[in-house]
């Protein structure tokens, strides 16, 4: 759902305004929440690519991610 949600904000703002890269991350919560509720959003201004944009930011390679 919120993969849907950013890629119509996106469109809804004009492309050359906001770009959806396709990253989406998640975090699990203990505590019930509704439809919609908002609970992490990130938007930063960058002239790199896309794909520089991601190495940057969520690529580095020191990540500590995982999954239950």
């Amino acid at each position: 759902m919120a993969e849907v949600e950013a890629g119509e904000y996106a469109a809804a703002s004009g492309a050359d305004r906001i770009t959806y890269l396709g990253l989406a991350e998640a975090y699990r919560l203990f505590d019930a929440l509704g439809e919609g509720a908002e609970v992490f959003s990130l938007m930063r201004d960058s002239r790199l690519g896309k794909r520089k944009y991601l190495r940057r930011f969520f690529e580095t390679g020191r990540e500590r991610q995982g999954s239950l």
